[in-house]
């Protein structure tokens, strides 16, 4: 039943988007607009999800005030920004920088402070037991590798890198930028080829890291495929240790080729 309330979900996602895309084509809105104005929309609930991840004190009552009270706040602001830059509200002076830039600031500020607030007023303290409890939808579970003292250690580079990252993109970069009033050909070129750089990397990154980390399945697959036979799993062998039950339990660890009836 979930596995066939998930594939409905997303045929019907797919469908609600198809549709609003077309609909925002035909009102000439830029991709740009959409972008920016889903921050304003949504981004009331970047830090309280972040807090509900990463915060035992999270409260869900913080949580959803201060995405919903966030939004409102945001929207309101955006619009009213608008009206008095440019004297009227309308698809144009709504897609400004500054409304833009206004109504995105105040939906994640007010967010993140309203779900601070509620939250240290009436902590969770939140031990992580109830989402140790989750039922899974099938006996798939597969043993963590890694001790707790390993991932304390990931979880405070992820953390650093985090902080970081939104330090250098947040107030660094922008503060060098505004060192100029107006760019230096020289600096334009370092920012236009900085950029081009970037994305290249991102690119390869985002389609590589998977590919790397799922060779060993990909390998075991094609060679499954290739020779029509059933192959056991080399990344995790205490998971193939019965092959038949292992077989019709867990169809992820093996490959199981009849002729041309497929896998």
């Amino acid at each position: 039943d979930v596995l066939w309330l998930s594939r409905v979900a997303i045929l019907v996602f797919g469908c609600i988007m198809g549709g609003l895309a077309c609909l925002l084509n035909l009102a000439n809105v830029s991709l740009g607009w959409v972008y920016l104005g889903m921050g304003v929309i949504i981004g009331s609930a970047v830090i309280p999800t972040s807090f509900v991840l990463l915060w035992r004190k999270a409260t869900a009552l913080g949580a959803i005030c201060g995405s919903v009270i966030g939004m409102i706040l945001g929207v309101t602001c955006w619009l009213i920004s608008a009206a008095a830059i440019y004297g009227e509200v309308s698809l144009a002076s709504t897609g400004g920088n500054f409304p833009m830039l206004i109504g995105n600031l105040v939906s994640i500020l007010t967010g993140g402070a309203i779900c601070t607030g509620l939250s240290l007023w009436r902590p969770d303290n939140c031990d992580w037991e109830s989402t140790r409890q989750i039922a899974l939808v099938e006996d798939d579970y597969v043993p963590v590798q890694e001790t707790d003292e390993e991932l304390v250690k990931y979880g405070k580079w992820v953390r650093r890198t985090a902080l970081g990252f939104t330090f250098a993109m947040i107030i660094l970069i922008p503060c060098i930028a505004l060192a100029f009033q107006v760019y230096p050909i020289g600096f334009w070129w370092f920012w236009v080829v900085m950029s081009i750089i970037w994305s290249f990397i991102a690119t390869i990154a985002i389609i590589g890291t998977p590919i790397i980390e799922g060779r060993h399945d990909l390998l075991m697959v094609i060679k499954g495929l290739s020779t029509c036979t059933v192959v056991q799993s080399k990344v995790h062998p205490n998971l193939t240790q019965n092959p038949e039950p292992e077989m019709q339990r867990r169809p992820s660890s093996k490959v199981l080729v009849h002729g041309g009836d497929g896998v």
